[in-house]
């Protein structure tokens, strides 16, 4: 059984987090690129601006399905686009941590995708036989 009040909390701490990632990445792409010391040009300037929009559409969608179950048969392409996108960025910023020495901004980020991967993952694969 799939608890609306947990379902809830997900979705709302998922638009925060992508809320601020998008918000940031919008606005301060210089900063954030020479943080990770990327060179600073046109073209990885626009990359970051379109990543921070990316990041802010998809706040708003789940901000907005907030109300709903997620998971299931309920709002079920939400979840499949949410837990694809934390569990594809949480590998590939752990394989790029195994890697390489990273700042601490990017542990965290590691950690935040790959659990909300694991909780859209659960209300996916794992709690799924029933939402009445």
């Amino acid at each position: 059984m799939i608890d609306k009040k947990k379902t809830k909390a997900l979705m709302v701490a998922s638009a925060v987090l992508l809320g601020l990632l998008g918000v940031g990445a919008s606005f301060l792409p210089q900063e954030l690129l020479s943080y990770f010391d990327v060179t600073v040009k046109g073209n990885s300037v626009l990359l970051v601006k379109v990543l921070g929009g990316l990041y802010v559409g998809y706040a708003l969608l789940n901000w907005m399905a907030r109300s709903n179950i997620i998971g299931a048969i309920y709002s079920r392409p939400v979840a499949i686009g949410n837990f694809a996108h934390f569990l594809m960025a949480g590998i590939a910023m752990i394989k790029y941590l195994i890697n390489s020495s990273a700042a601490t901004p990017l542990v965290v980020l590691a950690l935040l995708n790959s659990l909300f991967a694991v909780w859209f993952g659960y209300l996916l694969f794992a709690s799924g036989k029933s939402c009445s």
